[in-house]
């Protein structure tokens, strides 16, 4: 099931924002139009926020996203950094899914406060 994305060009990121059912399918589609779109657009970094997708990411999933499926999407000269936002209560699985892909070379952060996010992602900036 896919979800509804909004993408915005700020100045020195793409900015998307979710909303749908989460699921395994929905974040990879998810997935597949920030890399296209960071292809298009030729940006670095992002920002996306899926603090309205519904439900939370069985823990497999979670794991094999970040370890299994972000792998043969990669492309490091093209995404470099992305900060991703999520509710309260979806800590515990963001750090986890965090630490995976960060273990695998992604510089991915989650967050739960969009300013600090912004913060970090522009603190941070990869050229």
């Amino acid at each position: 099931m896919a979800c509804d994305v909004e993408m915005t060009r700020e100045l020195k990121y793409l900015h998307f924002r979710a909303k749908g059912m989460r699921s395994r399918e929905s974040i990879l589609a998810l997935s597949k139009q920030i890399m296209d779109a960071c292809i298009e657009h030729d940006a670095r970094q992002v920002l996306v926020d899926v603090r309205e997708l519904e439900g939370f990411l069985p823990v497999l999933d979670a794991y094999e996203i970040p370890a299994q499926e972000f792998p043969a999407m990669r492309r490091p000269e093209i995404l470099r950094q992305a900060a991703v936002i999520d509710r309260e209560g979806a800590e515990e699985r963001g750090r986890f899914f965090e630490t995976v892909a960060q273990n695998r070379g992604f510089n991915l952060r989650t967050f739960q406060d969009p300013d600090e996010a912004i913060e970090w992602l522009l603190r941070n900036r990869q050229p």
